[in-house]
């Protein structure tokens, strides 16, 4: 397999996975285009801004989403990326009366790159953010949104990439309609991690010091095989292939801890359990708290 040296700008690291290197590219992909618009292509992935809704109601919440579509084999990254990579930044220009949140971040799938790992997504994602409008916002007038978009694309090697697209969106006194993206956010929020009832977690330091041993304690439809990720990037080292073992709705999932993981104080973690097969009912991806009982002393 060929292989890829990771310089990331923002940790400041390099990582070197296996075989002969290729160098991540220092600048940056640009959409050539003379003005914003919705869609763009700069290199490895065709995005688009969107939304939910054909028009926005003033005071009521309203969902956008940056869609990208990746060439084949080609990923970009979580929030926590793995062992290398950076996950995409978002940079908005809004107008008076609006406001929006944070990326809400779907479930990521995990690539195995010789030792290593990264989490991600390839193929056709969509990353939504929730959006605010101001009561006071008049009817008849429109709404120009911009967004000034980067990520990193990777396959054999890594190219940073990034986009500035721009949507409007009418004002209106009336209920919001779906519009012709509507069913993409649909997915894109079934895809959110989110509490289970019941659901739990508990890991500790195995007895060599250096094995990480979590136990998920989960309801019999999502107690199956699956992938556990968590939201530090210092905690366990992600190109190690975890150990799995299932019995009555217990999951013991073993893997190796960092340096930094294994000498972590007693706290609580913020995970992720995607089930291999979700349930055809439910969340297809269970946001955990994991009680971390620290370095034995």
């Amino acid at each position: 397999m060929a292989a890829a040296t990771v310089f990331d700008p923002v940790r400041r690291h390099l990582v070197l996975a296996a075989g002969s290197a290729a160098v991540l590219p220092l600048g940056r992909v640009h959409a050539q285009s003379a003005a914003p618009g919705p869609r763009a292509k700069p290199g490895h992935v065709a995005v688009e801004l969107m939304a939910e809704v054909e028009s926005v109601q003033p005071g009521r919440p309203f969902w956008l989403g940056l869609s990208m579509l990746h060439d084949e084999k080609w990923h970009t990254y979580w929030k926590n990326p793995g062992d290398a990579g950076i996950p995409p930044t978002f940079s908005w220009t809004l107008p008076t009366g609006l406001r929006v949140g944070e990326i809400e971040w779907p479930h990521p799938y995990r690539y195995p790159v010789g030792r290593l790992a990264s989490y991600g997504y390839e193929g056709l994602h969509l990353l939504p953010v929730l959006a605010f409008p101001d009561r006071r916002l008049k009817p008849g007038t429109r709404l120009s949104i911009r967004l000034a978009a980067d990520w990193l694309v990777c396959k054999e090697s890594c190219i940073p990439e990034a986009a500035e697209l721009l949507i409007e969106l009418p004002v209106r006194d009336t209920a919001p309609t779906p519009g012709r993206n509507a069913a993409r956010f649909v997915d894109a929020r079934a895809r959110l991690p989110r509490p289970v009832e019941g659901a739990s977690g508990q890991a500790r330091l195995e007895a060599d010091g250096r094995g990480i041993d979590v136990r998920l304690s989960l309801p019999e439809q999502l107690a199956t095989r699956g992938e556990l990720f968590f939201d530090r990037e210092d905690f366990i080292e992600p190109g190690v292939t975890p150990r799995l073992t299932i019995e009555r709705g217990t999951v013991r999932w073993n893997s190796q801890g960092t340096s930094n993981g294994r000498k972590l104080p007693a706290q609580t973690l913020r995970a992720v359990w995607v089930p291999s097969a979700p349930p055809a009912a439910g969340p297809r991806a269970a946001r955990l708290d994991i009680q971390w009982s620290g370095p034995q002393r």
